[in-house]
C-alpha cells in the first residue's frame, strides 16, 4: 500500500508512514489494530510467568535433595560411631608394681566374650619403647562375659614386659569378640600418662 499523505510505498501492516510519520489509517482503525495486538503481549507474559514458576520448582527440588543427602550422610556417620562396642572409661598403671588397671563398659547390644588390647608403651618424650622380646605378651586379654550396658574394672597383673621408663600406656587397637563369635576391631584414642609425660604426640 501507499501512504495517503505523501505517497510513500509501505508494507500492508504498517501503522505509520516511515517517510512522513503520519498514520496510514484513521484513528478508529488504528485503535482496533492496537487492541488486536494486546492479547499477543499478554500471551507472551503468561508464558514467561509459567517458565519462571517451573524454574523455581526445579531449583527448590534440587536444594531439597541436597539437604536430604547431607542429612543421610550425617546419619551414616552416626551409625558408624555407634558400632564401636566398647568404651574405656578409666585407665592407670604402675611401673614399679607392674600392673595396668582399666575400667571398660559394653555399649553394644550384645554380650562380650573377649577383648584384646594391642598395647604400646612410650617414654616421657613420647617415643615408643622397644618390646620386641614380648610381642606376643603386649596384647592384653580380658575374658568376659560382659553384658550389654555393664561396666567392669580389670587389673592386668604381672606385666613384666612393660619397660621401667614407661610414661604412657596406649591400647591403640582393640578387638572385641562376642558370644556368637562375631568380632569388631577398632582404633582407640584414649591413653594413660604419668605426671612426667611431656610428649605432645606419640612417635611411632
Amino acid at each position: 500500500m501507499y501512504c495517503k499523505h505523501c505517497g510513500k510505498e509501505l508494507s500492508d501492516t504498517a501503522l505509520f508512514c516511515i517517510e512522513c510519520g503520519k498514520p496510514t489509517r484513521d484513528v478508529h482503525g488504528l485503535g482496533n489494530a492496537i487492541q488486536r495486538q494486546k492479547p499477543n503481549k499478554l500471551h507472551t507474559l503468561a508464558i514467561i510467568a509459567v517458565i519462571f514458576i517451573i524454574i523455581c520448582v526445579i531449583f527448590y527440588k534440587i536444594c531439597s535433595n541436597d539437604s536430604q543427602e547431607k542429612e543421610n550422610s550425617s546419619l551414616s556417620s552416626a551409625s558408624i560411631s555407634i558400632e564401636v562396642p566398647l568404651n574405656i572409661t578409666d585407665m592407670r598403671f604402675d611401673t614399679n608394681e607392674r600392673y595396668i588397671d582399666m575400667t571398660i563398659k559394653n555399649i553394644s547390644v550384645q554380650t562380650i566374650a573377649y577383648v584384646y588390647f594391642d598395647t604400646f608403651f612410650y617414654d616421657r618424650l613420647g617415643s615408643r619403647l622397644d618390646t620386641t622380646f614380648w610381642e606376643e605378651s603386649k596384647t592384653l586379654k580380658y575374658t568376659g562375659p560382659l553384658k550389654s550396658g555393664e561396666e567392669t574394672s580389670i587389673r592386668f597383673d604381672g606385666t613384666g614386659y612393660m619397660p621401667f621408663d614407661t610414661s604412657a600406656v596406649f591400647p591403640k587397637s582393640i578387638k572385641v569378640v562376642f558370644l556368637d563369635d562375631s568380632e569388631i576391631s577398632f582404633e582407640n584414642d584414649l591413653y594413660c600418662a604419668s605426671d612426667d609425660f611431656c610428649g605432645k604426640k606419640f612417635k611411632d
